[in-house]
């Protein structure tokens, strides 16, 4: 990450917009997830953003102007029975942005979350028919969305039009969990 980091410095100038996207998941309760399996989804779910930050925000600082945008999910929001350490990692995601928001603010810099639902993707390649019947069914739009649909929203928060917009999380669910 950081050898990335410098190479699009080096040829672009620091990061202004940063997007922490990673992603894994393991369907397993708690009483089966064991401590290498939470280390790995927490380690690429939650603190690969967080180094993520930490690496670029320094040019953003000096600019005063930023943008970072943490992709989480739905289920960090609502809970999903077989996802502990998933979901556990994915709502952290939230909190994370929230203080960043605070600390960066003050700089011009915005701190986002997006929450995909269910999106077509390799990751929701696993899902079984009955879970899948499950998020469709607690969505208003009764469908699965695209990974189109959540790069809009992205493009939306990375834009000058959202310069007043920090610390929120915008569901992309198709209205999955919109009780919360």
């Amino acid at each position: 990450m950081e050898r990335a980091l410098n190479e699009v410095t080096a040829v672009q100038g620091a990061p202004e917009v940063v997007i922490a996207n990673a992603g894994i998941s393991q369907s397993r309760v708690v009483t089966a997830t064991d401590q290498d399996v939470w280390d790995a989804i927490l380690d690429t779910n939650l603190t690969a953003a967080f180094r993520l930050v930490r690496a670029s925000v320094s040019g953003m600082l000096t600019a005063r102007w930023g943008r970072i945008i943490l992709i989480s999910s739905i289920v960090g929001l609502t809970g999903l029975p077989g996802q502990t350490a998933y979901t556990s990692s994915k709502a952290a995601m939230v909190g994370l942005a929230r203080t960043l928001a605070w600390e960066l603010g003050p700089h011009n810099i915005t701190v986002n979350v997006v929450a995909p639902g269910l999106i077509e993707t390799r990751m929701a390649e696993p899902v079984t028919p009955r879970i899948r019947a499950q998020f469709l069914s607690g969505a208003p739009l009764g469908r699965s969305g695209t990974p189109e649909e959540v790069a809009a929203a992205v493009r939306f928060l990375a834009s000058e039009e959202a310069s007043f917009i920090t610390g929120a999380t915008l569901p992309v669910s198709g209205g999955y969990g919109m009780g919360l």
